[in-house]
């Protein structure tokens, strides 16, 4: 039986800038839920066409910053979003979209994506602040 990170996969973490293991020269890697958690927000924001050898990856968040979140907004986010996360393997599904405010930071809106991933009995939910991102 497969375990937790076999089924999550392993890679490169990336943040601002690779960084190395501590103690050794290689790249710090990521594992299991944080690695899924990491590839749905690199997902989201990617910019469609921005990658050559992946033309028709990524969500294109960034078009939507600074944007009126109208109803139609949030639509066409989370149509974007039910149409490129289960294109990952270990997504089974997108359980459900759903966007979050502070009314004392009214300029920052929190992105909440529930999953449900392959060989999980729940939902996981990935929370991506908007002010965050960029």
């Amino acid at each position: 039986m497969a375990g937790i990170e076999e089924k999550l996969l392993t890679d490169v973490k990336h943040k601002r800038d690779f960084v190395r293991e501590a103690g050794g020269g290689d790249l710090e890697i990521i594992s299991g839920f944080d690695n899924i958690k990491e590839a749905i927000m690199r997902r989201i924001i990617t910019e469609p066409g921005s990658l050559m050898h992946r033309p028709t990856y990524g969500v294109g968040l960034k078009q939507f910053q600074n944007a009126p979140l109208t109803v139609p907004t949030k639509q066409e986010l989370a149509k974007r979003i039910n149409k490129q996360l289960p294109l990952d393997v270990r997504v089974a599904s997108v359980e459900s979209v759903s966007f979050e405010g502070d009314d004392r930071q009214p300029d920052t809106v929190k992105l909440i994506v529930s999953v449900n991933l392959v060989g999980f009995d729940e939902a996981q939910s990935v929370e991506i602040p908007f002010g965050e991102v960029f």
